[in-house]
Formats: structure tokens, C-alpha cells, sequence
């Protein structure tokens, strides 16, 4: 079974190709919110849709910026709260808190 919540059009789409693409039935349940893949942030490049597979965890892609020894804390998150973190942190000038998402709730992402 999995257990997903896709903070991008790219990612949702990848999460329901899965299926299609591999013969091994598993449950899926996705818990996503419409208002989430409508959110004006919330956008994917057309290139996404055809390279590229389903991601479990997206490192923060606006703190690269900044140096690693700046960086205090990393915040890791799923789905809709992304979105209000990541305003909350641009009002403040937080760039040193980097912002992962976990896509993949269940089973969880192993790092090796």
C-alpha cells in the first residue's frame, strides 16, 4: 500500500501513472486537497510531465542560494501546509529554513 500527497501537478500525475506503467497491483491512496493542485505556487514545468518519475521527499529548491552554514533548521512538511510555510518564510526573510516535503507518507521514504 502507499500513502501519498503530492504538492505538484508533476508529482500527481507521476503518482497516477505508476500504476500503468508497472504490473505490481498495490493500493493507493492519495490525500490531496483540489484547493492544494489550484494554489498559484503550485505549478510544473510541461518537461516534468514527460522525464522524470514520482519523488517521495522535493528538497527545498530556494534555499540553494544561500550557504549550508546558514542554515539553522529544516523544516519537513507534506501537502497544503507547504505552501503557507513557504509565504510565512518569505515574510520573514527566512531563507536559512529550508523547506522538504514528503510526498510519500506511507511506506516511508528510506534514505540508503
Amino acid at each position: 500500500m502507499r500513502v501519498c500527497q503530492p504538492t505538484t501537478p508533476v508529482q500527481f500525475f507521476h503518482l497516477l501513472r505508476y500504476p500503468a506503467l508497472y504490473s505490481t497491483p498495490r493500493p493507493l491512496i492519495v490525500m490531496t486537497p483540489k484547493s492544494s493542485l489550484r494554489h498559484p505556487e503550485a505549478v510544473s514545468q510541461l518537461a516534468e510531465f514527460s522525464k522524470g518519475a514520482f519523488q517521495e521527499v522535493l528538497g527545498d529548491r530556494f534555499t540553494t542560494r544561500t550557504g549550508h552554514q546558514k542554515i539553522t533548521t529544516v523544516i519537513i512538511c507534506s501537502g497544503k501546509i507547504y505552501y503557507e510555510l513557504l509565504a510565512h518564510r518569505r515574510a520573514l526573510d527566512a531563507e536559512q529554513v529550508p523547506l522538504a516535503r514528503l510526498d510519500q507518507l506511507y511506506p516511508f521514504p528510506l534514505v540508503a
